[in-house]
């Protein structure tokens, strides 16, 4: 395509809230984001596919390998050590209790459980966070409750803002 020279094309729209800002795992290729605020899972799930970064979908995030569970926790979350948050992300038991899904489906592989978890209790605790412990995010089951907050993954394709055509610019 020619652009008209002093002509911006814009393109990478997002709708993220203020203050989110994604990073990049090279390993994956993906941009990973927590959004605080008090939330139940249900909830995250719905806030996590309504959101946009560069022009890509997000979705709760699937943690698949212990590489991308240490990313998390030394970078996304390393401002959260210590704060005892309960971080939703995309892995759930709801329709069979034991067979936990993942929202994209992917085959549940890799597990961070916490010692003890997971537990069931009262069959109602059907849905997994990251819960802080002395720095570490290891997993548990729990039931729709409202937490501190959720993992947002943005899978790509990613339309990255193209530079302004002018020439004249100084």
């Amino acid at each position: 395509y020619t652009i008209d020279e002093d002509t911006g094309l814009h393109t990478g729209q997002s709708n993220l809230p203020a203050g989110v800002v994604p990073q990049r795992w090279s390993e994956k290729g993906n941009y990973y984001a927590f959004v605080a605020g008090s939330i139940s899972w249900t909830d995250a799930n719905d806030a996590a596919t309504g959101l946009q970064f560069l022009a890509s979908s997000g979705r709760l995030v699937t943690i698949t390998s212990a590489a991308e569970q240490n990313f998390l926790t030394d970078s996304i979350l390393q401002s959260l050590r210590n704060s005892h948050f309960n971080i939703w992300i995309g892995l759930n038991d709801v329709a069979v209790e034991g067979d936990y899904r993942w929202v994209t489906g992917e085959p549940f592989a890799y597990s961070n459980w916490q010692p003890g978890e997971p537990n069931s209790i009262g069959d109602q605790d059907d849905y997994i966070h990251l819960v802080e412990d002395n720095g570490r995010f290891p997993w548990n089951d729990r039931s729709n409750l409202n937490h501190d907050g959720y993992v947002v993954e943005f899978l790509g394709p990613f339309a990255f803002p193209l530079i302004n055509n002018d020439t004249d610019a100084e």
